[in-house]
């Protein structure tokens, strides 16, 4: 018989603070009396984390260790995870301290109100904190989120984040490809379009408490801006198509103020400028209506996986609000 409740925590190099980490989950969930276990995934460390780990958990027969032979991402991490986890309900949390582990029972408890099948918690939506986050961090955070964020229907005020609930029947219904920090996008774009419903709850986010950062951030502004373009393409085609347009039509209203002064040269280079530009805003857009059709279509094949799984399955999807 499978665990009520599945914690799930990627780490990598965490070898100074995994120790505590793990005790304060055990403490969180000390008076808990339903089945849980922690899930730890050492993403191929190449400090002491695995035996830092193994030393906290000691007997404890809820809390289990996967250990990865390299470094494949926390994508990967997180895919092996939910392999391995048995709870109706499942919790991501990193294991950087940089969010209270105390909160994992509030997050549980909006899974069980049963409105929602994931829980988001963010520290931008109204009630959520910041704490000692270093600014530069904060800001592309918050910028980046709400870029990211208009690729979602709704409006999600952080989608990036690992500290989330989910109902069993989310993950299993997934075709998880990620290896690396984008898979919470994609575990939410995929969800949604299945017809899963996410809620969002205030956290705080803080300073992690030691060990060094893992963001790649030249890396990671690439693949969720790809992201984000890929999910809503319009963004990208379509607001080029109206900029090439309208800079055509300038240039147009620049001409017929040149021919009535009888001083136009049709022979000028800015005349074919005016053509090019008409012509590339024209498909611009339409390369925009393009991707906005083929995202749709791809909606709705994941929602046809989804409706086909939950048939055979007693968990019913639900469908998300226009």
């Amino acid at each position: 018989m499978g665990a009520y409740l599945s914690i799930v925590s990627p780490m990598f190099n965490e070898e100074s603070i995994i120790g505590e980490f793990i005790r304060s989950v055990q403490k969180t969930l000390e008076n808990f009396d339903r089945e849980w276990e922690l899930i730890v995934v050492d993403d191929g460390s190449c400090d002491r984390s695995f035996e830092r780990a193994r030393e906290a958990i000691g007997s404890d027969t809820r809390i289990k260790i996967l250990q990865l032979q390299s470094h494949y991402g926390r994508g990967r991490a997180l895919r092996e995870g939910f392999k391995a986890a048995s709870g109706k309900y499942i919790i991501t949390i990193e294991s950087d301290l940089s969010w209270k582990s105390s909160d994992i029972l509030k997050v549980l408890a909006e899974l069980e109100k049963g409105d929602a099948d994931i829980i988001l918690v963010s520290p931008y939506t109204f009630g959520g904190k910041i704490r000692d986050v270093p600014i530069l961090r904060h800001i592309i955070s918050r910028l980046g989120n709400r870029v990211l964020g208009a690729a979602f229907p709704g409006s999600f005020r952080m989608v990036t984040q690992m500290f989330r609930g989910y109902r069993r029947e989310v993950i299993d219904s997934l075709m998880l490809e990620s290896n690396d920090k984008e898979i919470h996008l994609e575990i939410l774009s995929k969800a949604l379009a299945m017809g899963f419903c996410a809620r969002e709850i205030p956290g705080e986010l803080c300073k992690r408490k030691g060990g060094k950062s893992k963001l790649k951030l030249s890396h990671t502004i690439q693949t969720h801006l790809l992201f984000s373009f890929l999910e809503r393409p319009f963004l990208l085609f379509g607001l080029l198509g109206v900029l090439f347009f309208f800079v055509g039509i300038g240039l147009g209203t620049y001409f017929i103020v040149l021919w009535q002064k009888s001083a136009l040269n049709p022979d000028r280079p800015l005349m074919t400028l005016f053509i090019i530009m008409i012509i590339a805003g024209v498909q611009m857009f339409s390369f925009g209506l393009l991707g906005i059709m083929l995202v749709n279509l791809r909606r709705e094949i994941l929602k046809m996986q989804g409706i086909i799984k939950s048939q055979s399955s007693p968990a019913k999807l639900r469908e998300t609000p226009e």
